[in-house]
């Protein structure tokens, strides 16, 4: 094959990837490296494909650069993979995308037998593959305080095994150690920063509110501004970044009944200082799976109900937030108490995770305890409905709340 017609050949292949991005919304290269990271990590298959990690220089060269060198199929049908997992979990049609058959058709004519490690014997590597919607489920300061087998199931009869962790330590392969941005030292630089972070309260931006915050809710406020990404699972209540004045003044009073309405209106006003950073230019990519009974709170007021859902149904017009509802017996099968999973602008500090139980809060930075997490989260929101189908329930219930 010639060069030009090898470059024609695989210019074919990273078109139909590219096509496959947009329909999945065009996610970051960061977003890419991340998302395949989980689920490398994690183990999780995605209609059997063993996903690896992408970094992300290897997206930006598979999906932008002219190149005259064959990629390996392992970043090709991984990236497809991703795109996939990426589009079903956010709710986006996978319709039009091009089946990984085609792809690997095309990839054929780049070489005679490419290698197919790392995919499970039967996947569909000479037949067309049918992607369909995963099946939809019935369904801090921000939340009150087991695992079944339940997997990234995005294609008819191929399901995927998200136990183990072992391979958590290939994430380390090839990094030197000493790096400012290896993960050793990415883990060492967040465990830095949150443990600073709650020992300030003079000069953060929460200082006048330092009598009321508990001190292991220290930590997330002051970083939460310096977030680019927040992934928050609320099995309670919604999460405190979207509720509502009235909503979260109901909340506070059940969960605080002797506390005086002085102290209860200044929590309020905490929580709404808070939401400020959803209203930025800058804002983070915010990620929320939550049950729909937090959506019903006992005795909250059929108004601040309607209200509230109002509000997030005028949030989810904003591409870079996500909601998704999940039934709650499901979700309690999955993952018990509420979590958030932080990721920093700074690209020098690792991921962490903040915990939260009735009475008490606690972070987890170290790569393996991050990564169960990110998976725990992914495997919630394949469960919970898909984005456009919460937002449509949404809007039913708003119409059934007479003002």
């Amino acid at each position: 094959m010639s060069d030009d017609d090898r470059g024609s050949s695989i210019a074919a292949v990273i078109s139909l990837l590219c096509r496959n991005r947009d329909i999945a919304g065009r996610p970051s290269f960061d977003a890419i490296e991340r998302i395949s990271g989980d689920l490398a990590v994690g183990k999780v298959q995605v209609a059997g494909v063993a996903v690896e990690r992408l970094a992300k220089s290897t997206v930006y060269d598979l999906l932008t650069q002219p190149r005259r060198r064959i990629p390996r199929w392992r970043q090709v049908e991984s990236l497809w993979a991703v795109l996939v997992h990426i589009a079903q979990t956010t709710g986006r049609s996978t319709t039009g995308m091009a089946p990984l058959s085609e792809i690997h058709g095309r990839y054929q004519q780049l070489v005679q037998r490419p290698p197919m490690t790392g995919r499970r014997a039967g996947s569909p590597a000479t037949h067309r593959l049918e992607v369909s919607d995963p099946p939809a489920s019935t369904a801090t300061g921000s939340d009150r305080a087991g695992s079944d087998q339940v997997t990234a199931q995005l294609a008819p009869g191929v399901a995927g095994d998200s136990s183990g962790l072992e391979g958590a330590g290939a994430l380390l392969a090839g990094w030197d150690p000493a790096s400012p941005h290896s993960p050793v030292s990415r883990v060492l630089a967040v465990k830095q920063r949150l443990k600073e972070a709650g020992q300030l309260t003079e000069t953060t931006w929460w200082s006048q509110y330092a009598d009321i915050v508990p001190c292991w809710f220290r930590a997330y406020l002051s970083v939460e501004p310096e977030l680019a990404e927040i992934r928050t699972f609320a099995p309670h209540y919604l999460p405190g970044l979207l509720q509502i004045d009235d909503y979260a003044r109901h909340i506070i009073a059940t969960d605080l009944p002797d506390i005086d309405a002085g102290e209860r209106e200044r929590r309020v006003q905490l929580r709404m200082h808070r939401q400020h950073i959803l209203r930025r230019p800058d804002r983070p990519t915010y990620w929320v799976v939550t049950t729909q009974r937090a959506l019903y709170p006992p005795h909250l007021p059929p108004s601040v109900r309607r209200a509230q859902i109002k509000h997030l149904i005028t949030m989810s017009i904003h591409q870079d937030f996500t909601l998704q509802l999940i039934d709650a017996r499901v979700a309690e099968r999955i993952h018990c108490g509420a979590m958030t999973v932080m990721r920093f602008a700074e690209p020098g500090y690792g991921d962490a995770v903040y915990l939260e139980q009735p009475g008490r809060g606690f972070y987890q930075c170290d790569g393996e305890d991050v990564a169960y997490h990110n998976v725990q989260f992914t495997r919630l929101a394949s469960k919970a409905r898909p984005r456009d189908e919460t937002v449509a329930l949404l809007l039913d219930l708003f119409g059934r709340l007479q003002p």
